[in-house]
C-alpha cells in the first residue's frame, strides 16, 4: 500500500465480508498495525506509511481502512508496508 497521508491516528481496520465457517474450519480474523504506533499523533503535513498484517475471514477479500472514523481505503493486499 502507498504511503498514506493522516492526520492523527485513531486508525481502526475492519476486515470486511467476513463468513463464519464451521468450527472445523474457523479462522479468527485480526488486523495487526505496526506502524504508526497506537495513539501515535501525526503531522498532517507530512507522510506516514501503514505497516499492517490481515489475517481475513474465511470468504473476506478485503479490508477497509478508517482514520478519525472516517473510511479512507479499500485494501486488497494481506500485508502492507
Amino acid at each position: 500500500m502507498k504511503d498514506i497521508i493522516m492526520p492523527r491516528l485513531t486508525a481502526l481496520l475492519a476486515v470486511a465480508a467476513i463468513t463464519f465457517a464451521a468450527p472445523a474450519l474457523a479462522v479468527d480474523p485480526s488486523v495487526t498495525i505496526t506502524s504508526p504506533t497506537d495513539g501515535a499523533k501525526l503531522d498532517a503535513m507530512m507522510q506516514a506509511k501503514l505497516i499492517y498484517e490481515v489475517v481475513p475471514g474465511p470468504k473476506g477479500d478485503h479490508t477497509h481502512l478508517y482514520i478519525d472514523g472516517k473510511e479512507v481505503a479499500i485494501v486488497r493486499e494481506i500485508k502492507g508496508a
